[in-house]
């Protein structure tokens, strides 16, 4: 016979069983990136995470309604949290290193990246018509901590890695003579030089003291990367339709255009 007992038990298991449903229903995702990539992503004067990748994949959560929270780190220790379960994903270049513990989504964003160098430097005139990174193997170069793209594919030249993107990016401007060269997104250089200027870290004179390299050294896609581990990890394909949906609604360029025209 069905007991009192057993039936207060089969009462409590089912109301425990909806508790955690619950719980993970409401739990939100937490996605981890770069506090110093502006105006890409970085924490904004009231320290409230802000920029395109922002704006697009909040967007993207939106239509999926699920609970997101954005931290942002130095870039070099986001990615240590996010390898050590501190966070579901970040929002970068796939390389086969991240791809090991992490899933790609589909290209949120896709980047050309050149060389540039300072106007000052002697070495100039060659470097700016570099096309591979072999062409650059007597050089010295710039890049940033967590740079995984420099990291796979510099591994063999000389390169400084200054702590962030913009010390790096300062250190090119003012050192010029010491260092030949940077590989970046151009718009996100330019736009961060006249940033510094404003804010007095740079002068005016270095408006335009960078210049571009002749050839795109590369074309660089931005994924969104889950770990695979993560509760959330099955959200992919939703992830990639909301994606789809956006560029087919306009709503995605209308965001893009906002920070890139």
């Amino acid at each position: 016979m069905f007991s009192r007992l057993s039936f207060s038990i089969c009462i409590f298991l089912f109301m425990m069983s909806g508790a955690i449903g619950k719980s993970q229903a409401s739990e939100s995702f937490v996605w981890l990136d770069d506090s110093d990539y502006e105006p890409f992503i970085y924490n904004g004067e009231d320290n409230r995470p802000k920029g395109l990748f922002i704006e697009v994949i909040s967007e993207i959560f939106n239509r999926l309604d699920k609970p997101l929270t954005i931290q942002l780190y130095p870039w070099k220790r986001t990615q240590s949290l996010v390898k050590s379960k501190k966070g579901d994903a970040m929002l970068t270049i796939a390389t086969p290193e991240r791809l090991s513990y992490l899933s790609a989504s589909d290209p949120v964003f896709t980047f050309t990246w050149r060389l540039f160098a300072n106007k000052k430097n002697p070495n100039k005139n060659i470097l700016l018509k570099a096309r591979t990174a072999a062409d650059l193997r007597d050089f010295r170069l710039l890049s940033y901590l967590g740079n995984g793209w420099a990291e796979e594919n510099l591994k063999n030249l000389k390169v400084t890695y200054a702590p962030k993107f913009t010390q790096a990016l300062i250190m090119l401007v003012q050192r010029g003579s010491s260092f030949d060269g940077m590989i970046e997104h151009d718009f996100i250089l330019k736009y961060n030089i006249n940033r510094l200027i404003k804010e007095g870290k740079l002068n005016q004179e270095h408006s335009e003291i960078l210049e571009e390299g002749t050839y795109p050294f590369d074309e660089v896609e931005f994924r969104f990367l889950i770990r695979k581990d993560s509760s959330y990890a099955d959200i992919l394909p939703a992830f990639n339709a909301a994606l789809s949906e956006m560029r087919e609604d306009g709503t995605y360029h209308r965001i893009y255009n906002k920070y890139l025209q």
